[in-house]
């Protein structure tokens, strides 16, 4: 699955990064290319920990598209997570083949790993 991971050094506290990409109402004032976004629901599991379903709508000329998104704001460790419906939708897919590359049947109470491998040992030998 594609990802992408950066580092940069930035004059603010983790506090205030929370606070800025919290703000999620704010993104179309100085994300670039986010044209809208709205706040689908918003809850609380605990003190400090939020939920947000937002959709937001990015677009470059006649280029537009938008996306669902679930970010969890955990104001006690200063972390956010971010899971996208594409990420969703990706991770179910990613299930669904090795669901049926190897199917509950072919599970072997011998080994915790049985599928398609003992067929390809006895054609290779090894």
């Amino acid at each position: 699955m594609p990802s992408f991971q950066t580092k940069r050094p930035v004059p603010y506290g983790p506090q205030a990064m929370v606070d800025l990409v919290a703000d999620v109402e704010a993104y179309p004032q100085f994300l670039p290319l986010c044209d809208s976004l709205t706040v689908l629901s918003r809850s609380a599991a605990e003190p400090g920990i939020e939920t947000i379903v937002a959709r937001m709508g990015v677009g470059y000329g006649p280029l537009q598209e938008s996306f669902t998104s679930r970010i969890t704001i955990n104001r006690k460790s200063n972390s956010i997570d971010l899971v996208t419906e594409a990420d969703r939708e990706s991770e179910a897919a990613i299930i669904e083949v090795i669901h049926r590359a190897f199917p509950t049947e072919s599970l072997g109470s011998s080994s915790p790993f049985r599928g398609p491998w003992p067929a390809w040992r006895r054609r290779t030998g090894r």
